[in-house]
């Protein structure tokens, strides 16, 4: 209640201050009229919500808390595409998509991959970012590889790249960044597109 009442204060203080070229009153009946027009509410709305987006997100800087651990992931229903994977610590790799299958199969035969999972909500791993719009969202990659020269991958299989996805990059890669400095292991984010995969295989990812 509080909260309301300071922003319904200080949304006045604005529209009579600062709204429009001068100072005015808000018992005057153009002023209201003007108020009422669309384009100004919606004006009016765009600018605080994107002022308190701004306050509400404070950057912290990132410490080590705890390990996810594959083994300790609940059990869960999967009614999309499953691999039996012998490098998984599932019984079935499940995907959600043809090509995520195909990313599956090569991961298992690779002999620099030693272990590999999806990364599906019941493991509970995800970052957040700020979207295209500067909302906050989830994002949950794909899988999570580990390799016998000690590196670690993120990797996300796209099939269509929206205006979001580049958020979602430039957030999983900075979290790379500090989990390579974290745990002493270099952790590294590769995207692989659709596209981009039917052209050249699996060299892609290990460029």
């Amino acid at each position: 209640m509080v909260i309301l009442l300071l922003f319904t204060l200080l949304l006045k203080k604005y529209v009579v201050e600062k709204l429009f070229s001068e100072k005015v009153n808000l018992d005057d009946p153009r002023v209201l009229y003007k108020l009422s027009s669309p384009e100004v509410q919606e004006s009016l709305i765009k600018l605080f919500v994107d002022t308190f987006k701004d306050m509400i997100f404070i950057e912290k800087e990132p410490e080590k808390r705890h390990y996810i651990k594959l083994s300790n992931t609940p059990p869960f229903v999967w009614s999309k595409m499953v691999y039996p994977a012998d490098k998984c610590i599932f019984n079935y790799v499940p995907c959600d998509n043809d090509l995520e299958v195909e990313i599956a199969k090569l991961l298992d035969k690779d002999e620099e991959v030693i272990a590999f999972s999806k990364i599906v909500p019941k493991i509970g791993f995800f970052v957040e970012y700020r979207d295209s719009k500067g909302n906050l969202r989830l994002y949950y990659p794909d899988f999570v590889v580990a390799t016998s020269n000690e590196e670690y991958f993120i990797i996300e299989v796209k099939g269509r790249v929206d205006e979001d996805v580049k958020y979602k990059d430039e957030r999983i890669k900075l979290w790379c960044q500090d989990a390579s400095k974290l745990t002493e292991s270099k952790w590294v984010f590769k995207r692989i597109d659709q596209e981009d995969f039917k052209k050249y295989g699996f060299k892609k990812l290990k460029s």
